[in-house]
Formats: C-alpha cells, sequence, structure tokens
C-alpha cells in the first residue's frame, strides 16, 4: 500500500477516536440536560412531549461542533410539522456552515470528505460522486424518544464517515492512472475534511448541559401559544369563554417575531350580542418552571428571564415571553456557534 494512504488511514482512525470521545461527552450533556428538564416539568405535574424534535433542536443551538450541526442537517427532516422549530434550526445550521466555510450542496458528504466535494481536479470529483450518493441514501434517523440512544445515532456517524473517507482513499490507492504527487494532492484534500479536524479543546459539560437544558425550555414556551376564536354569541351572565358554544383553540405554528404572527382583536357588543373574536393565549409554565429558568438564564447570560410584564399582550403584538423565548434561543446559537473546524465551543 502506497506510505500515503497508509498514513493518511492511521491518522484517520486517530482522528475518528477522538470524535468519538466528544460524542459520549455531548451525548452525557444531552442526557443531564434532558433528565433535569423534564424533572422541572414533572414537578409542575406537567409532562412534556418526547420527541425527536429536542434533539434536532439541541444539536442545532447548541451545536459546538461541526459534527453536531452536520448531523442535525441530516435530521431536519423530523421537523416538520414544527414550523417555527423548522425556521429557527435552519437559519442556525446554516449561519454555522457559513461561518466555517463550508458551503456544499452535499452535506451530508460535506463531513467526511471535506475539500475534495468541490476540488476543480476532475479526478477528484470522480471519487467523490461515487461515495457522495452513498452518503445521502444512509443518512442516520435521529432518536425518537430516548436520549441514550443519541450517542449511539453519533457514534455511527462517525463511524460511517470514516468508512466513506477510506473508501475513497482506496479508490485513489487503486486508480494506476495517478502517480504519487497526484495521490498526495488527493489525500491533502482529503485531510481538509472535518471528520479530519476533531476538537482539540476539552467540552465544558455543565455549561454545555445548561445551554442544552435552557434551549428545550424555550422550545417548550414557544409551543405553547395558541389561538382561541370565538364565534358571535349572546351575552351571558355567567361569561368566560367556556359557556361560550362554538370556541375553538389551535396552536399557532408562526414565531413571535413573523411579520403574519396573529393578533388578538377587541371585546365588541351590541343590542346584547358579543361579536366574533380571535384572542392570542399561551400556557404558562408554572412557578417551578419559571424559576428554573430563571436560574438557567442566570448563569448563561447573567440576567432574569421573566419579568412582571413577560405574559402582557396579544392583542398588539405577541407576549413578550414569547419573544424573549426566540431571541434567547438565537443567543444560545450564537453563543454555541464553532468557529473553528477542529474547537468545541460552548
Amino acid at each position: 500500500m502506497s506510505d500515503i494512504i497508509r498514513n493518511y488511514l492511521d491518522e484517520l482512525e486517530a482522528k475518528a477516536i477522538r470524535w468519538r470521545i466528544f460524542c459520549r461527552d455531548y451525548a452525557s450533556a444531552y442526557h443531564l440536560a434532558h433528565d433535569q428538564y423534564k424533572a422541572t416539568w414533572a414537578a409542575q405535574e406537567k409532562s412534556d412531549k418526547e420527541k425527536a424534535e429536542m434533539i434536532v433542536l439541541a444539536l442545532s443551538v447548541a451545536s459546538s461542533t461541526v459534527l453536531m450541526a452536520a448531523f442535525a442537517t441530516n435530521s431536519l427532516r423530523v421537523l416538520a410539522s414544527r414550523a417555527a422549530l423548522n425556521v429557527i434550526c435552519n437559519n442556525n445550521l446554516n449561519r454555522t456552515f457559513n461561518a466555517l466555510h463550508l458551503v456544499s450542496n452535499n452535506k451530508a458528504a460535506m463531513f467526511a470528505l471535506g475539500a475534495v466535494m468541490d476540488a476543480a481536479d476532475a479526478k477528484a470529483k470522480k471519487y467523490i460522486e461515487e461515495k457522495a450518493g452513498t452518503l445521502t441514501r444512509s443518512a442516520p434517523t435521529p432518536a425518537v424518544t430516548n436520549p441514550a440512544v443519541l450517542q449511539n445515532d453519533l457514534i455511527n456517524y462517525v463511524e460511517s464517515n470514516q468508512l466513506y473517507a477510506m473508501e475513497v482513499a482506496f479508490a485513489i490507492r487503486d486508480d494506476k492512472s495517478l502517480s504519487e504527487a497526484e495521490r498526495a494532492i488527493l489525500v491533502g484534500s482529503l485531510k481538509k475534511a472535518p471528520l479530519f479536524k476533531p476538537p482539540v479543546n476539552e467540552i465544558r459539560r455543565e455549561r454545555l448541559t445548561d445551554h442544552i437544558e435552557l434551549s428545550l425550555h424555550m422550545s417548550a414556551m414557544l409551543d405553547s401559544d395558541f389561538l382561541v376564536d370565538i364565534p358571535m354569541h349572546e351575552m351571558s351572565p355567567a361569561g368566560g369563554l367556556g359557556s361560550v358554544f362554538g370556541a375553538k383553540e389551535r396552536p399557532i405554528p408562526q414565531l413571535p417575531s413573523a411579520s403574519d404572527y396573529p393578533r388578538g382583536t377587541p371585546f365588541r357588543t351590541s343590542l346584547g350580542v358579543v361579536h366574533a373574536q380571535q384572542l392570542v393565549r399561551a400556557e404558562r409554565p408554572g412557578p417551578i418552571v419559571q424559576a428554573k429558568i430563571d436560574e438557567l438564564n442566570g448563569r448563561i447570560f447573567n440576567e432574569k428571564f421573566f419579568s412582571a410584564s413577560s405574559w402582557q399582550g396579544g392583542q398588539n403584538g405577541p407576549m413578550p415571553a414569547l419573544v424573549r423565548a426566540e431571541t434567547t434561543l438565537n443567543r444560545l446559537a450564537e453563543a454555541s456557534r464553532p468557529l473553528q473546524l477542529d474547537a468545541a465551543r460552548v
């Protein structure tokens, strides 16, 4: 075997080991955050959903490294039913790849093969075209409910990418038309891939856990607002929405920052009849959850999250708490966005 190829494969294994260590650390941080998040809501007898969306949100917002961002990109399809969350995750992942100068039409293959993807050399393109389709077809499926499965999914993702990089290296080795100088150039391109650049620093697990847990709380809040449509009805001395026949609730899919976020309509009566009305409401977290959110926000951003006016609004605009939940997710993403291929950022 060519020394160039042998040396590349030896180095690749060492790089993959470092990525696997990081996968275990990240999965442990997520597991701790998920357990603490569930315990906080359970203390209020509110059991939030366990969905794959929670994992994709964490990977997209608290990415920390290019590996998590690449894995999340392959998993975005699970957000189809959460339009608002899809916008946040997509926007953040695009900013992450742009910050790392990783713009590619095939992000599935980008992590393993990096610069070879866009190499001008026709020979380099030949190898990647053969392998990229396989990578895309075998994109990983995110853990649906169990955070413990996330570790296995991440490690499998690293090892799948390692195998594809090895296959490209073998194809370069076996191409009799290549000179050793040409092989060296192609292998040099492979070494520019994110897979070949694991973080050189250790992860701060406690801080990452806080970031992930706060992101889960923010997602729950953004999923809590809804519209109440009240049909025209006669005035009743009993009052209350429950007494109005035909009142319907429906979730609000838009982000608070969206220009088409719904607005409530004023209460109007005439001749003993209450006109049709639309109200914006939210399931507010109770004192235990609010205290935990304030605690996490204080540790990360050195400020409380809630104020006396957090749950006002609905007619003139979205409630301040929901606006801040969206802003906080973006702040968490900015604080965790990797700025270098070989560094973990938390």
